[in-house]
């Protein structure tokens, strides 16, 4: 099977979850056939010989970052967020790739990149996939409660009203669907009845990683080191790890937070101090989870299963999470991590996942099993058969 994937960014290197999910998903393909990468923006270099085609447009106005002023603006215009990625020249480029490599399966690998749907279809008579992820109406309710001001909950109304009007445009025009759990794909049929009922083809297709390259011997771990990797362009993120500085931190003088990827605001950047280590943007994460000895999500708001748990699993290091937090993932309080919803909480677990040898080796064997079962590249490629079997 010839299978493209087109996205919106080169996944290399790795800025966040959504670069790995997409990643792990073409180098689980590979092991099926031959495999292309066609990105609307990206100068990273192909990280695996065996990728056939590695290519991205030549425009660069697509991915501007745009302002909330000049969102508006674009709303105010009938445009939408998504709509405003399109560009003639690299829809042109995506029909040339096509007509190039002539694959059998084209997965668009974002709901961002659907405004190039009809240069697919125009182009390819074969199977079109939308790995969705995570579906916009997921988000909505639960991401409207961290807005702190009156500006930002505005955008965000006007933002999302769009999101989801065109999500359903788009569940109108593709067939197939990936998501990344089953609560996501019962979500999504919450919302869209109608798209099995036309005869379309959900797929749950987990998130999943490279467990080889995790593996830790635990003794370059620093005791007390708390972790909170992310990409912080996202608010629930945001939210979380000011929760972790201001609310959990001051009650655990005995520990150390890093706070570590892409896009860190400014406002929290000024919070580092002594107990407190602001990192930002790294190309490799895996040195920074081996060093830690807890991850800490305190996350309550987003979508999708979060691929920062999956690499502290493989990497050996406990995790403290809300249940929210881990959702998707199939784990167990107790066994796979140890949750907590309250402040009082989180300090508890904190110091007993510290203290507590027979527990902390517990939750490292069965976490890592866990993601060798499941959240596997092998896994994965066995997941992806199934769902591009012939319909």
């Amino acid at each position: 099977m010839r299978t493209l994937f087109f996205c919106l960014r080169l996944p290399n290197p790795i800025l966040g979850g959504i670069d790995l999910r997409l990643r792990s998903q073409i180098f689980a393909q590979l092991k099926k056939g031959p495999t292309a990468v066609m990105a609307v923006a990206g100068l990273g270099a192909c990280p695996n010989k065996k990728i056939e085609l590695w290519r991205s447009g030549s425009d660069p106005e697509p991915t501007n970052v745009r302002t909330s002023a000049e969102l508006l603006e674009l709303f105010a215009r009938g445009k939408s967020h998504f709509t405003a990625r399109f560009s003639t020249q690299i829809a042109a480029e995506l029909a040339d790739v096509i007509r190039e490599f002539n694959p059998d399966v084209v997965v668009i690998s974002s709901l961002e990149c659907m405004p190039y749907f009809e240069a697919v279809r125009a182009s390819h008579s074969g199977r079109i996939v939308l790995d969705l992820d995570v579906s916009q109406s997921s988000m909505t309710a639960s991401v409207s409660t961290t807005h702190t001001t009156t500006a930002q909950a505005h955008v965000f109304r006007v933002l999302m009203k769009k999101a989801l009007e065109f999500e359903f445009e788009t569940t109108k025009k593709v067939k197939e669907i990936w998501l990344s759990s089953d609560i996501e794909r019962i979500k999504f049929n919450n919302v869209y009845p109608h798209f099995l009922l036309d005869g379309g083809k959900i797929s749950v297709i987990p998130n999943a990683i490279e467990t080889n390259l995790y593996k830790s011997n635990q003794e370059s771990r620093e005791p007390r080191r708390i972790i909170f990797p992310a990409r912080f362009d996202y608010l629930p993120n945001c939210q979380a790890a000011f929760y972790l500085i201001n609310e959990l931190m001051p009650r655990l003088p005995e520990f150390c937070l890093q706070i570590v990827g892409s896009n860190i605001p400014e406002e929290i950047r000024q919070t580092e101090n002594s107990q407190v280590v602001i990192t930002g943007q790294v190309t490799d994460m895996i040195p920074h989870l081996h060093r830690a000895s807890l991850l800490v999500m305190p996350l309550r708001s987003g979508g999708g299963t979060r691929l920062k748990a999956i690499e502290a699993l493989a990497a050996g290091l406990p995790i403290v999470s809300t249940k929210f937090g881990v959702e998707g993932l199939g784990l167990v309080p107790s066994e796979h991590y140890l949750e907590a919803e309250s402040s009082d909480q989180f300090v508890t677990q904190c110091q007993l996942a510290e203290s507590d040898e027979e527990i902390r080796r517990t939750l490292i064997r069965n976490g890592r099993d866990a993601v060798e079962k499941t959240l596997s590249l092998s896994a994965l490629a066995r997941d992806l058969e199934i769902a591009l079997s012939p319909v």
